[in-house]
């Protein structure tokens, strides 16, 4: 055989490997798997992240126990930083947190809201309604809801924030939040289930 005759043999072997493995890659490699992906838990930090809000950390435990003070008429807020999503899947929003006051029954309320790069709100999320603390001495595990009613949409530069104020009249009302303690419930935490 000549040069010629073996070189065009190995070229026209070449492409029908090639041919050959293009019909069988397709039906032999498919790839077949499944995935679990958990749901976050954002835990309340006493820390400061910007300014005068608080951190939120996802699926991170604090490292220090604090305990956050405010007054009726003041908010406190915890926040995430950028989550780098487009949206948030339709779920609820369970808190489960660690409080006190200085006299029974004050009223505190609760919602998620968007946190723009600039710290500004960027609109309410979901609210959860008002809750009694009538702890006084001790820090008591008390717990609320807030579902969302569909899928939320956000910029990849936004977070997410747990906004807390108190309901009274009297800046001599006071409230306190422990963050970082691990009680017999675990963290001051919000805890999201998918719906």
């Amino acid at each position: 055989m000549n040069k010629k005759t073996i070189i065009t043999s190995i070229v026209i072997s070449v492409f029908l490997i090639g041919i050959v493995s293009a019909t069988i890659i397709p039906y032999f490699g498919k790839i077949v798997g499944s995935v679990t992906v958990s749901a976050p838990v954002f835990y309340l930090d006493g820390q400061i992240s910007t300014g005068s809000y608080h951190k939120l950390l996802v699926d991170e435990i604090p490292n220090e126990t604090s305990e956050v003070n405010w007054s009726d008429g003041q908010r406190i807020i915890f926040k995430t930083e950028n989550l780098n999503l487009d949206h948030f899947y339709n779920s609820t929003f369970n808190f489960i947190f660690y409080a006190k006051a200085n006299g029974s029954n004050r009223q505190i309320q609760m919602d998620i809201i968007k946190i723009n790069p600039d710290d500004s709100q960027g609109g309410q999320i979901c609210y959860s309604g008002s809750i009694n603390i009538t702890s006084t001495n001790d820090f008591t595990n008390y717990s609320l809801s807030c579902p969302l009613t569909g899928q939320i949409t956000l910029n990849p530069n936004q977070g997410i924030a747990l906004e807390i104020w108190g309901m009274g009249l009297s800046s001599l009302d006071t409230h306190s939040i422990s963050t970082g303690h691990d009680y017999a419930h675990g963290y001051s935490r919000i805890e999201v289930t998918p719906q």
